[in-house]
């Protein structure tokens, strides 16, 4: 589940760019979106990637019912699982594959733009780990 945010609060002045909740959000996420830019900050170093056209890769899917997925096809990878979105428009949380819940902020969203911002503290092999992942998707 950390690479569907790794392979991961911008404001827009556009007309598109309304600021929406509650249901009026859940009906906007829906749809598929790909990932256009992440930045990621690994215990204060931040390492930010932009991917142009050509290189977009993984491509996340809401549905309607509550089903999602993130897809890589080029590795003919696809993970499942399922969102709920409260009531604010902002608190997301994605179970992908029967894994543990992840608490999702929605920073931005539109008809166009979704922005995504995840944070976990984790140990690994001894070293506390703090990562921040902020992903902007546009949509498809």
């Amino acid at each position: 589940m950390v690479t569907f945010f790794m392979s991961v609060s911008m404001t827009s002045c556009s007309d598109d760019d309304e600021k929406v909740d509650g249901d009026a959000a859940k009906e906007m996420l829906v749809g598929q979106w790909v990932l256009i830019k992440d930045v990621t900050d690994i215990n204060g170093e931040t390492d930010t990637e932009e991917y142009p056209a050509e290189a977009r890769e993984e491509i996340l899917t809401f549905k309607a019912d509550g089903g999602c997925s993130s897809q890589w096809p080029s590795e003919n990878q696809t993970d499942n699982g399922k969102w709920v979105l409260g009531d604010d428009g902002k608190g997301l949380t994605v179970t992908m594959d029967g894994e543990t819940p992840m608490s999702i902020t929605v920073r931005e969203l539109s008809s166009s733009k979704l922005v995504l911002y995840y944070e976990e503290e984790f140990e690994d092999m001894g070293d506390m780990i703090h990562l921040k992942s902020e992903m902007t998707y546009a949509r498809l």
